[in-house]
């Protein structure tokens, strides 16, 4: 890691990218590794590399503010949505959400269940009412609960996600350079959900179309 910093001080970034991403194939979970490599490539003038790494960061280390300035920054370069400027309230609690890791949030949960039951019990002492402490701690839990489900679906999703890292990736309808094009263009760092591989191509799903793109236009983010 010392090698990896010393050379990108001394404007090596080429070679400070191999260090670090030798490190990473060895501790993959280790987002400042990430994070590095991020600046690694941005210093490289590879825009769109470097937000899928900051991006995979983010999911390892959400509240960091170091990586989600990057990212900000990074986005703004390549004309991008801010993450950080809500359009209306599901964006906002999306935004929210997202500060905290799906297994953060299960901890979150079992820290209400443990407080409801500490609560409970003093209330069944003193004889007083539990209605306060259940029904906040049945909002809390399915808070927990909601937020977890929905990150396994969408930020955290199984199934892979992605970032268009060559400008103006052309959709086709069809996994062949012949086929017909889509009716849309994505644009280079947009965050794709990818559906299905096949050889050379993956169809992807962006805002809800659906098409094919060469698979050396992606970077895998999760």
């Amino acid at each position: 890691f010392t090698d990896a910093t010393t050379a990108y001080d001394r404007g090596d970034y080429q070679r400070a990218l191999q260090l670090f991403e030798q490190l990473g194939r060895r501790d993959a979970e280790f987002p400042a590794l990430l994070y590095n490599e991020g600046n690694c490539l941005y210093q490289l003038g590879r825009k769109a590399e470097a937000l899928a790494r900051y991006e995979r960061a983010r999911r390892l280390a959400p509240r960091s503010s170091d990586i989600r300035g990057n990212l900000a920054f990074v986005r703004r370069e390549l004309d991008l949505p801010s993450m950080s400027n809500a359009r209306n309230p599901r964006e906002l609690l999306v935004y929210l959400r997202d500060h905290l890791r799906p297994d953060e949030w299960q901890l979150l949960g079992s820290f209400v269940l443990l407080a409801w039951g500490i609560a409970a019990g003093a209330a069944l002492l003193r004889k007083r009412s539990r209605l306060i402490p259940n029904c906040l701690a049945m909002v809390l839990l399915t808070a927990c609960a909601l937020a977890w489900h929905t990150q396994q679906g969408a930020t955290y999703e199984t199934d892979g996600q992605g970032v268009v890292i060559t400008n103006h990736a052309v959709a086709r309808q069809m996994p062949h350079p012949d086929a017909p094009t889509s009716d849309f263009v994505l644009a280079q760092g947009s965050l794709v959900h990818l559906r299905e591989t096949r050889t050379d191509w993956c169809r992807v799903d962006h805002a809800g179309n659906q098409a094919w793109i060469l698979r050396s236009a992606l970077e895998t983010v999760w």
